[in-house]
């Protein structure tokens, strides 16, 4: 069974089922094995918990909590 992890800042519940379709779509194609088979887990971080630079998303993009 294909396991796919996914870490990434927060998105809308249509961008994660966009991404789970088009990951499953693609291993399905790849790895000859059916949908039922790929399991997708999408851990969502906040932006000021993800660096780039030097720098957290949260800085660079101006965004305050």
């Amino acid at each position: 069974m294909p396991y796919i992890s996914l870490d990434i800042g927060k998105l809308t519940t249509e961008q994660k089922n966009a991404l789970i379709k088009a990951f499953t779509e693609a291993t399905v194609e790849i790895a000859k094995v059916p949908p039922e088979a790929v399991l997708m887990m999408i851990k969502e971080n906040e932006l000021d918990n993800i660096g780039v630079g030097g720098i957290s998303l949260a800085e660079k993009f101006g965004e305050k909590k």
